[in-house]
Protein backbone atom coordinates (compact mmCIF):
# COMPACT_ATOMS: atom_id res chain seq x y z
CA UNK A 1 0.00 0.00 0.00
CA UNK A 2 1.80 3.15 -0.78
CA UNK A 3 3.11 5.41 1.74
CA UNK A 4 0.23 3.21 4.19
CA UNK A 5 0.58 0.71 6.75
CA UNK A 6 -1.53 -2.36 7.12
CA UNK A 7 -2.48 -3.19 9.89
CA UNK A 8 -4.52 -6.51 10.53
CA UNK A 9 -5.52 -7.78 13.81
CA UNK A 10 -6.95 -11.63 13.90
CA UNK A 11 -10.01 -12.32 16.42
CA UNK A 12 -9.38 -16.01 16.03
CA UNK A 13 -8.48 -18.22 13.37
CA UNK A 14 -4.74 -18.68 11.84
CA UNK A 15 -3.45 -16.67 9.20
CA UNK A 16 -0.07 -16.15 7.70
CA UNK A 17 1.24 -13.50 5.48
CA UNK A 18 4.47 -13.14 3.69
CA UNK A 19 6.93 -10.23 3.21
CA UNK A 20 10.51 -10.19 1.91
CA UNK A 21 9.92 -13.32 1.26
CA UNK A 22 9.76 -14.36 5.37
CA UNK A 23 6.33 -15.89 6.85
CA UNK A 24 4.96 -14.86 9.82
CA UNK A 25 2.20 -16.83 11.07
CA UNK A 26 -0.79 -15.59 13.26
CA UNK A 27 -3.26 -16.85 15.91
CA UNK A 28 -6.04 -15.15 17.28
CA UNK A 29 -5.14 -11.98 19.77
CA UNK A 30 -2.50 -11.50 17.47
CA UNK A 31 -1.71 -8.18 15.43
CA UNK A 32 0.15 -8.32 12.10
CA UNK A 33 1.14 -5.11 10.82
CA UNK A 34 3.06 -3.67 7.41
CA UNK A 35 5.17 -0.92 7.15
CA UNK A 36 4.61 1.87 4.22
CA UNK A 37 5.51 0.30 0.66
CA UNK A 38 6.21 -3.11 1.09
CA UNK A 39 5.14 -5.98 -0.45
CA UNK A 40 2.89 -8.61 1.51
CA UNK A 41 0.45 -11.57 0.57
CA UNK A 42 -0.55 -14.41 2.11
CA UNK A 43 2.19 -17.05 2.93
CA UNK A 44 -0.66 -19.43 1.35
CA UNK A 45 -2.71 -20.16 -1.83
CA UNK A 46 -6.16 -20.30 0.36
CA UNK A 47 -7.04 -18.85 3.53
CA UNK A 48 -7.93 -20.33 6.80
CA UNK A 49 -11.56 -19.62 7.89
CA UNK A 50 -10.99 -16.80 10.44
CA UNK A 51 -12.61 -13.65 12.10
CA UNK A 52 -10.07 -10.78 11.10
CA UNK A 53 -10.03 -6.85 11.43
CA UNK A 54 -7.85 -4.78 9.17
CA UNK A 55 -7.35 -1.54 8.48
CA UNK A 56 -4.81 0.88 6.09
CA UNK A 57 -3.89 3.90 7.34
CA UNK A 58 -1.47 6.34 5.69
CA UNK A 59 1.03 7.40 8.11
CA UNK A 60 2.92 9.87 5.25
CA UNK A 61 1.25 12.19 4.29
CA UNK A 62 -0.57 15.12 5.97
CA UNK A 63 1.01 14.03 9.28
CA UNK A 64 -0.31 17.41 10.62
CA UNK A 65 -3.25 16.63 10.02
CA UNK A 66 -3.36 12.74 11.25
CA UNK A 67 -6.68 11.15 11.71
CA UNK A 68 -8.30 14.67 10.91
CA UNK A 69 -6.99 16.32 14.33
CA UNK A 70 -5.72 19.74 13.75
CA UNK A 71 -2.00 21.01 14.67
CA UNK A 72 -0.36 18.12 14.29
CA UNK A 73 -1.66 17.10 17.47
CA UNK A 74 -1.30 13.34 16.63
CA UNK A 75 1.80 13.66 13.92
CA UNK A 76 3.46 11.91 16.73
CA UNK A 77 1.35 9.12 16.60
CA UNK A 78 1.98 8.00 12.54
CA UNK A 79 5.85 8.16 13.74
CA UNK A 80 5.15 5.60 16.64
CA UNK A 81 3.02 3.42 14.36
CA UNK A 82 5.69 3.38 11.94
CA UNK A 83 8.14 2.78 14.99
CA UNK A 84 6.54 -0.51 16.01
CA UNK A 85 9.94 -2.68 16.23
CA UNK A 86 7.36 -5.98 15.89
CA UNK A 87 6.02 -7.19 12.96
CA UNK A 88 3.91 -9.89 15.17
CA UNK A 89 2.69 -9.05 18.75
CA UNK A 90 -0.38 -10.06 20.94
CA UNK A 91 -2.76 -7.34 20.95
CA UNK A 92 -5.68 -8.61 22.73
CA UNK A 93 -9.29 -7.79 23.85
CA UNK A 94 -9.02 -4.06 24.26
CA UNK A 95 -7.67 -3.79 20.81
CA UNK A 96 -10.78 -6.53 19.20
CA UNK A 97 -13.30 -3.99 21.12
CA UNK A 98 -11.51 -0.84 19.72
CA UNK A 99 -11.89 -1.90 16.18
CA UNK A 100 -15.55 -3.10 16.48
CA UNK A 101 -16.54 0.30 18.12
CA UNK A 102 -14.20 1.86 14.96
CA UNK A 103 -16.39 -0.17 12.52
CA UNK A 104 -19.74 0.71 14.73
CA UNK A 105 -19.28 4.54 14.13
CA UNK A 106 -17.90 3.75 10.53
CA UNK A 107 -21.28 2.19 9.69
CA UNK A 108 -23.45 4.75 11.29
CA UNK A 109 -22.00 7.83 8.83
CA UNK A 110 -23.69 5.74 6.20
CA UNK A 111 -26.91 6.63 7.54
CA UNK A 112 -28.49 9.63 5.78
CA UNK A 113 -27.72 12.27 7.07
CA UNK A 114 -24.38 11.73 8.43
CA UNK A 115 -23.85 13.61 11.54
CA UNK A 116 -20.63 16.00 12.18
CA UNK A 117 -20.79 14.06 16.11
CA UNK A 118 -20.31 10.86 14.02
CA UNK A 119 -17.11 12.16 11.98
CA UNK A 120 -15.78 12.96 15.34
CA UNK A 121 -16.84 9.82 17.02
CA UNK A 122 -15.29 7.99 14.37
CA UNK A 123 -11.96 9.87 14.85
CA UNK A 124 -11.99 9.59 18.44
CA UNK A 125 -12.45 5.63 18.29
CA UNK A 126 -9.50 5.29 15.64
CA UNK A 127 -7.12 7.67 18.00
CA UNK A 128 -7.84 5.68 20.93
CA UNK A 129 -7.75 2.16 18.61
CA UNK A 130 -3.92 3.41 17.50
CA UNK A 131 -2.76 4.48 20.31
CA UNK A 132 -3.73 1.32 21.93
CA UNK A 133 -2.30 -0.85 19.09
CA UNK A 134 1.06 0.93 20.38
CA UNK A 135 0.73 0.27 23.83
CA UNK A 136 0.43 -3.41 22.91
CA UNK A 137 3.18 -3.38 20.63
CA UNK A 138 5.92 -2.42 23.57
CA UNK A 139 4.07 -4.59 26.45
CA UNK A 140 6.91 -7.02 25.66
CA UNK A 141 4.55 -9.95 24.98
CA UNK A 142 6.81 -11.59 22.41
CA UNK A 143 5.25 -13.33 19.43
CA UNK A 144 5.85 -17.20 19.03
CA UNK A 145 9.06 -18.09 17.17
CA UNK A 146 8.02 -19.31 13.58
CA UNK A 147 9.17 -22.79 14.44
CA UNK A 148 6.59 -22.87 17.90
CA UNK A 149 4.10 -21.33 16.27
CA UNK A 150 4.10 -24.09 13.41
CA UNK A 151 3.64 -26.38 16.26
CA UNK A 152 1.34 -24.55 18.05
CA UNK A 153 -0.97 -24.25 15.00
CA UNK A 154 -0.37 -28.26 14.67
CA UNK A 155 -1.78 -28.86 18.08
CA UNK A 156 -5.03 -26.41 17.63
CA UNK A 157 -5.40 -28.39 13.99
CA UNK A 158 -5.61 -31.58 16.20
CA UNK A 159 -7.02 -31.05 19.05
CA UNK A 160 -9.53 -34.51 19.33
CA UNK A 161 -6.30 -36.98 18.17
CA UNK A 162 -3.97 -38.61 20.56
CA UNK A 163 -0.62 -36.34 19.25
CA UNK A 164 2.96 -38.13 18.92
CA UNK A 165 6.11 -36.09 20.00
CA UNK A 166 7.42 -37.15 17.20
CA UNK A 167 4.42 -35.93 15.06
CA UNK A 168 4.71 -32.28 16.96
CA UNK A 169 8.75 -32.17 15.88
CA UNK A 170 7.84 -32.42 12.61
CA UNK A 171 6.09 -29.08 12.67
CA UNK A 172 8.82 -26.96 14.11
Amino acid sequence: HPDAMELCFLVSGSQAYTVQGKAYPIRGGEMFLTYPNEEHQGATPFQERCRLYYMIVDTTHNRSGFLGFPGGECAGLACELEGIASRVFFAGERVQSLFEDCFAHAAALTAEPAHALERASLRAGLLFLLQAIVRQSRNGTPAYSPPIAGVLAYFEEHLDERVLLRDAAQHT
